[in-house]
């Protein structure tokens, strides 16, 4: 009887470690905040970002490139990357 209480013990005790493993794993609110500002900046700057590109363009078909278009756009690519990886988490 000694040895099943024993066993018993233990998978209880392993039991809880693996739940308290879940919960701690759960996003907790602040850092759901945190998260969902981050993706509304970055939401933002992209489409500030975007919204500049079409009058660059118009300007690029009449002759006058904007400096900064090639970087802007980069930039755009890299924050649609980022937005998507982190909307997936």
């Amino acid at each position: 009887m000694a040895g099943a209480a024993k066993r018993l013990k233990i998978v209880a005790e392993d039991l809880v470690n693996h739940f308290e493993a879940r919960l701690a794993a759960i996003p907790q609110p602040s850092s759901i905040s945190k998260h969902t500002t981050k993706l509304k900046e970055e939401a933002d700057q992209l489409a500030k970002l975007a919204q500049s590109i079409p009058a660059d363009v118009d300007k690029a078909a009449k002759g006058q490139v904007a400096q900064d278009l090639a970087a802007r756009s980069k930039q755009i690519e890299k924050l649609s990357k980022q937005l998507r990886h982190d909307i997936s988490l």
